[in-house]
């Protein structure tokens, strides 16, 4: 049998389209732990920062209970698929103590930025989120046993003031309860963060994942209901 002239240019064409996945997570499994998390961190971010958007447009007409309630129902139904195959591991935890503290927390971080994010500037609230850095630096100290040196440090410090600046630009006026809540939110986010690493270390992702879409959701219900 005699194949088409161009069978050749064909096959090796589908071999090279076929073998740039392996090529692309060949190199991603060979990139070190802290560019992945940085890469990751980022892709976070952009997501985050379209999510904010539209709970801002939201929040003009609805309570920023209810839209919560709609995104975590959301997040349910797009992780049951996993929640179920892996059940019952997916509830199988080393530290439910931690489990729950960390909904709670996760809870107050979300009401609170949230409401700050619809009734204030979103520019200035993403800056005054960023004193979080402040935040996990202090309690990776006192809580992770982590070592920060002088210059980090220095840097968070000078960091955090500029936020405080940002937040409060005239010494005649005081900080508005929704100033308070961005910086309230911050603090919950950066506990959030250091409870992540602490079960990252013992639970697997989709346990984490499990607690929290459930666990935040239910705490959801009642305020939602009532507004």
């Amino acid at each position: 049998m005699k194949w088409p002239p161009n069978t050749l240019f064909i096959v090796r064409h589908v071999a090279s389209i076929t073998s740039l996945p392996a090529r692309f997570f060949f190199k991603w499994h060979n990139l070190a732990g802290n560019i992945r998390g940085g890469i990751y961190m980022l892709i976070a971010t952009l997501f985050f920062s379209i999510m904010i958007a539209l709970i801002k447009i939201a929040g003009q007409r609805l309570n920023v209970t209810e839209i919560l309630l709609v995104r975590q129902l959301t997040t349910i139904s797009i992780a049951a698929p996993v929640i179920i195959s892996n059940f019952p591991v997916s509830l199988h935890t080393a530290h439910p103590r931690l489990q729950l503290l960390r909904v709670i927390v996760a809870f107050f971080a979300m009401i609170l930025g949230c409401s700050a994010f619809i009734y204030l500037p979103f520019a200035e609230v993403t800056v005054i989120m960023f004193s979080k850095t402040f935040f996990v630096s202090i309690l990776a100290v006192i809580l992770l046993g982590e070592i920060v040196c002088v210059h980090r440090w220095g840097a968070i410090i000078v960091g955090f003031f500029g936020v405080l600046i940002i937040a409060w630009p005239d010494t005649t006026n005081i900080l508005s309860i929704y100033t308070l809540m961005a910086i309230a939110s911050s603090a919950c986010v950066a506990a959030v963060i250091i409870i992540l690493r602490v079960l990252s270390q013992a639970d697997k992702p989709v346990t984490i994942m499990t607690y929290q879409a459930l666990g935040v959701g239910l705490l959801m219900v009642v305020p939602a209901m009532y507004y």
